[in-house]
């Protein structure tokens, strides 16, 4: 290893602004000893200072890939590389860069301090990708975790964000921004910008004045280079028509550059705007010599490229103006968003084998795992399982080997959810994302053969896991009642897909969790019609989002795999049975099959008519796109939540069943909790201990009583797809109407079925055990009242005890048109409304 002493001289080199000497003796030191992980990161950084940030980075990448690498220069390593990136345009590389950064100073109380660094960043790039939305949350958290920082002081961040609301046309918030940064900040660089942006360019060009006085470039945060304070007034100048002052200024900043070693490197954009500064001036060949000097120093510029494209235009070289065109077009596509026009269960393309992306993540993974090897801090070891779980998906996208990557990736998404003994939200979406990755590369693989039975089986259990799995953590929001870190993760999640350069990974995460954001929008904005009733909000959430589960089971049982899974002891609708059995914890009640409680043998199914139901799952998965189901589920739940109003409120809520009774003692809640072996008496007190039992074993949470009722409603939604046919369906109003009948008026229980459901749910106005309900008769038992008064009922007590329920628009229609049909559904007793 090099001594002390050569370090040393390097270093005094790169102080001294000598960066070619500082890079000759680091490269030295290297050649000497080519494990010096630290050489190669003191070199990386000069290599920045010299603008060579290719080799920068590859610097950057041996420093970080080894385990000698000091660990005071981990964060800087990573910040400098994410910046050679951006600099190179390798966008989503860059973004990789800083997430990490970010990771890192957060999960070490010495470096929290330095996250605004990274994520103001991360802004930057995403203003360089158009996601200007993005932009303004990041640079929003650089503000708030910069307090009395430097770049607070300044208003630094201020004047990012307020550039980022104007591109969102936002133009009141980036006034006040902008006026902020006007008012407080004392660098006058910083302030020249705002005063731009506000188009008081008369005001920018006095302050960029003043740092061309002797002595007076003093800005505390940097120490911007005389050629960048040139090229912003010519840039001023050329906003106030003053062209030839403007060429004055950028040619001046030129021989500036040209002379100092220490100049920003920014020479491409100067001949860019030159070009646009003779172009002005109607001096067209000059321009075009200056467009084609910034095309030779940076080929990744769409801008000059376009501004070429149309001089060559005006000149009559069409050809090469067509050229430009497309490279143009092509290289601003390559920095566009993700067009959220993918549709997750229907995917078909591919990215094909892509050595250097292959081999760009494995590095990634390389440098990654040598980090978790030497950390002993268990938060960060399980923040480094998640970044190689991301960077193994995201190659699994270039390599034919996918489908073992990807589990890979899901078990470093496991080690990370063992090392912190707990599923984190990010996890378990991770885990779902996973999953539907696994899915569809099975998709992919089967779409033109027969599907041998081990492999349908790992394709309906990744189906099942992603289902439950976004299930359960919307279930827990509802019980919080808090979704506000749901709605981080699933943001933090999508925005990891607004990339540069957009892999299978990314298409299917953007569209999945733009699908669960939407879901969370519609059912807050639903909430807010039941505000005034909580056992309605309960049930309507419950109820929503099982039946988005049964539609999601009706998407996946639609798809192309299904249709050439003929093999083994299952037939295909017995497949698509076993898919909805484990989604909806069900199997159909009739067609000589028993509830769920205890299970049913799939040779049941093949009694069913196999081509009828397969027909017309194909059709309802057909009938419109992911957020049309939900709307459709949306528009279930609330009707049925309206219907049985005065029933749904007899319920006790979570809130009211984890409040013990007034007067109750200690004891008796214990007596209550613990599990009796010799239950006796009834089958009911058989079933609640063993539920218990079942609770205890698998750590399950005790369903509340209004669980229980949507989940015995959900069941009825499937026997309505046993029993429905193609002709019946022709939209998804069809599907409503019938999904909404189907549960107010079940089919009649057979003796197993009515012993199994007996008496399990008690009416918070009940005074003795007489008065328990079942689910069935829920749904079943109320009386219809219309709006005319008259009631219908199944038996004459039934009003007295269940109350009324109101009527679906159907019932409503045979009232007044047909009434003697609605004797059909066992509505036979007629009270009369009272006279007026």
């Amino acid at each position: 290893m090099a001594d002390n002493a050569e370090l040393n001289t390097g270093l005094a080199y790169a102080r001294d602004k000598q960066y070619e000497n500082a890079a000759k003796k680091f490269t030295s030191i290297i050649d000497e000893d080519s494990t010096y992980a630290d050489a190669f990161f003191y070199r990386g950084c000069v290599y920045i200072h010299l603008g060579e940030y290719e080799k920068a980075v590859k610097d950057f990448n041996e420093a970080l890939s080894s385990i000698k690498l000091s660990q005071t220069h981990e964060l800087p390593a990573l910040y400098k590389r994410g910046y050679a990136n951006l600099k190179l345009n390798q966008l989503d590389f860059a973004l990789d860069d800083y997430r990490q950064y970010i990771n890192q100073c957060q999960s070490r109380t010495e470096t929290k301090n330095f996250v605004h660094k990274g994520l103001f960043q991360m802004g930057i790039i995403y203003e360089a990708l158009n996601e200007h939305s993005l932009a303004v949350v990041h640079f929003t958290e650089a503000i708030a975790a910069s307090k009395d920082t430097e770049e607070d002081k300044q208003r630094l961040y201020y004047l990012y964000r307020g550039r980022a609301y104007a591109c969102c046309a936002k133009y009141n918030e980036a006034q006040k921004d902008l006026g902020l940064v006007i008012e407080e900040s004392k660098d006058s660089f910083i302030r020249g910008c705002a005063y731009n942006e506000l188009g008081r360019h008369v005001n920018a060009r006095d302050e960029y004045d003043k740092l061309l006085r002797p002595n007076k470039n003093e800005s505390k945060l940097f120490q911007t280079s005389h050629d960048q304070i040139l090229f912003r007034r010519g840039l001023t100048n050329d906003r106030l028509k003053l062209h030839e002052q403007a060429l004055s200024d950028f040619q001046s900043a030129l021989n500036y550059s040209s002379q100092e070693p220490n100049s920003s490197k920014i020479t491409d954009r100067i001949f860019f705007r030159q070009g646009m500064s003779s172009m002005a001036l109607n001096n067209p060949h000059e321009a075009l010599i200056h467009f084609n000097k910034s095309i030779e120093l940076n080929k990744s510029q769409s801008d000059v490229f376009y501004a070429r494209s149309m001089l060559l235009y005006t000149l009559g070289r069409y050809d090469a103006a067509i050229y430009d065109q497309h490279q143009a077009m092509e290289l601003h596509r390559k920095s566009s968003p993700l067009a959220p026009t993918y549709k997750t269960v229907f995917y078909t393309s591919r990215y094909g084998v892509s050595p250097t992306n292959y081999a760009y993540y494995n590095s990634r993974i390389h440098e990654t795992e040598n980090l978790l090897k030497r950390d002993q801090d268990i938060g960060r070891k399980a923040m480094f399982h998640r970044i190689i779980a991301e960077y193994l998906q995201k190659q699994a996208s270039y390599t034919n080997d996918s489908l073992s990557l990807c589990k890979s990736a899901r078990g470093h998404i496991k080690n990370a959810c063992k090392l912190l003994h707990d599923l984190q939200i990010e996890d378990s979406i991770a885990l779902s994302v996973n999953n539907l990755c696994q899915a569809q590369y099975l998709t992919e693989k089967y779409r033109n053969q027969k599907v041998p039975v081990s492999i349908m089986e790992d394709y309906i259990k990744y189906q099942i896991e992603i289902v439950k799995g976004m299930s359960n953590l919307f279930d827990e929001r509802i019980v919080k009642k808090d979704w506000s870190n749901l709605i981080k993760a699933l943001n933090d999640e999508r925005d990891k897909s607004n990339m540069q350069q957009i892999c299978h990974l990314d298409q299917i995460r953007y569209v999945f969790i733009q699908e669960q954001l939407d879901k969370v929008d519609i059912i807050q904005e639903t909430m807010k019609k039941f505000a005034e009733s909580p056992a309605q909000q309960e049930f309507y959430t419950f109820l929503v989002i099982r039946l988005v589960n049964l539609f999601d089971a009706v998407r996946v049982a639609s798809t192309s795999i299904f249709s050439h899974s003929l093999q083994g002891k299952f037939t295909q609708v017995s497949w698509i049975f076993k898919l909805f059995k484990e989604i909806v914890e069900f199997a159909p009640i009739g067609s000589g099959s028993v509830s769920k409680i205890f299970g049913k043998s799939e040779s049941g199914f093949k009694k069913l008519d196999e081509k009828r139901i397969t027909h017309t799952l194909e059709r309802m998965g057909s009938l419109g796109i992911q957020k049309q189901f939900n709307e459709t589920a949306n528009a279930i739940a609330v009707e049925l939540t309206i219907m049985y109003e005065d029933q749904i409120k007899r319920f006790p809520t979570k809130a009211d069943e984890n409040t013990p009774p007034v007067g109750a003692t200690n004891d008796d809640q214990q007596q209550q909790s613990k599990c009796c072996f010799k239950c006796e008496n009834c089958f009911k007190r058989q079933y609640h201990c063993l539920c218990r039992q079942k609770e205890s074993l698998f750590n399950e949470a005790k369903q509340t009583m209004i669980q229980t009722i949507v989940e015995y409603g959900v069941r009825s939604t499937l026997n309505c797809l046993v029993d429905l046919s193609v002709t019946s369906i022709k939209d998804l109003k069809d599907v409503q109407n019938v999904f909404v009948s189907g549960v107010c008026r079940p089919p009649e229980l057979n003796l197993v079925d009515s012993f199994m459901l007996k008496n399990v749910l008690k009416p918070k106005d009940a005074v003795d055990v007489n008065e328990c309900w079942n689910v069935y008769e829920f749904f079943r038992r109320p009386a219809i009242r219309f709006k005319n008064g008259t009631v219908k009922a199944l038996r004459e007590t039934d009003p007295a005890k269940y109350g009324c329920r109101k009527p679906t628009s159907e019932e409503e229609e045979l009232l007044r048109t047909e009434p003697k049909e609605l004797d059909k559904y066992g509505f036979k007793i007629i009270i009369k409304p009272e006279s007026s």
